[in-house]
């Protein structure tokens, strides 16, 4: 278990420097077994360290305050979810830079489905991805997948 902040990858080194303090001088909150440290990530880092290896590919458990909100500000473009988040909302938040530095969604990596079920609630998945690992792919209500 950790905790920790990211930030924007624009930043001055000035803010950066007081992000560091920030984190070398406080503690986390979470259950005393966890890690000691806050941990400061770029977006990047987080989308890739975070979402990517211990959400995605670790099938962790990942807890926030205000998930769907704080995802919605680092995606880079939107879609309307299809099943099983139909009426909820997509968010593709991983791209890359085609050979004319044109940026693209990057059809590789999942995209983030939120579908709301109140103004507290939401159900929050990953999507399926074009042409994924073979240890990626569970059946779906397999007890494999946990």
């Amino acid at each position: 278990m950790e905790e920790g902040l990211f930030h924007a990858e624009d930043i001055t080194s000035r803010e950066l420097a007081i992000l560091r303090r920030y984190v070398g001088t406080h503690k986390p909150r979470t259950a005393h077994n966890g890690v000691r440290e806050l941990r400061l990530l770029s977006v990047s880092e987080f989308l890739e360290d975070v979402l990517w290896l211990d959400g995605y590919k670790s099938r962790g458990l990942l807890i926030a305050f205000n998930h769907p909100f704080d995802l919605s500000r680092l995606a880079k473009d939107f879609t309307d979810a299809r099943r099983p988040f139909l009426g909820g909302f997509a968010l593709h938040l991983w791209t890359f830079r085609d050979e004319n530095s044109t940026e693209l969604r990057d059809q590789y990596r999942p995209h983030v489905d939120i579908k709301h079920i109140d103004a507290k609630r939401a159900f929050i998945g990953f999507t399926a991805r074009k042409n994924p690992d073979r240890e990626d792919l569970v059946l779906e209500r397999s007890r494999a997948g946990n």
